[in-house]
């Protein structure tokens, strides 16, 4: 069985050993680092697929934990989320801005943490068959003027004008 793997980032340590105990016996990896330096040595790592972080982690807060697994991962980010007491509008203005894929407001159940997992999971996946979806909607449902503007350049490039197709020099 594949394992989800997640990082969790909590200062609070009870918090966060009741979450990954309960995680642990749903089909979760877990790993929980003891301070934001740590939390960036394991989230470089690229092994993670979903991260949740404090944001009042010890060395390193959690802001800036995010602002550099943001800028590491940028072909194969991994699903992070938010946990903090109390955040004004302001704060979530600018972790939105970092850019955010949840935001649990604590003290989080571990049934509602674990519905948030299953959602990011389930969105990574109807995200990626969207993403296929909408270039193959892009490339054969072209509006008119599109088609209008390529055949200035000439027919499309399919195998057949390429198996037709004299090359100069060739």
């Amino acid at each position: 069985m594949n394992r989800c793997r997640v990082l969790i980032a909590d200062h609070d340590e009870a918090h966060s050993e009741v979450c990954s105990f309960y995680l642990r016996n749903r089909v979760y990896q877990i790993a929980t680092p003891d301070d934001g330096n740590r939390a960036i040595d394991m989230g470089w790592s690229g092994n993670f697929e979903i991260v949740i972080l404090d944001l009042a982690l010890p060395v390193y807060e959690g802001v800036e934990v995010l602002r550099l697994l943001r800028r590491r991962h940028l072909l194969h980010p991994p699903k992070i989320v938010i946990v903090a007491t109390n955040a004004t509008v302001e704060i979530r203005h600018n972790l939105d801005y970092i850019g955010i894929d949840g935001f649990l407001t604590k003290p989080v159940t571990p049934d509602f943490l674990a519905n948030e997992l299953a959602r990011l999971t389930v969105t990574q996946t109807v995200h990626r068959s969207a993403l296929l979806r909408r270039r193959l909607q892009t490339q054969l449902h072209r509006e008119p003027d599109a088609w209008a503007r390529d055949s200035r350049e000439g027919p499309p490039l399919t195998a057949a004008t390429l198996r037709g197709a004299s090359f100069e020099g060739a």
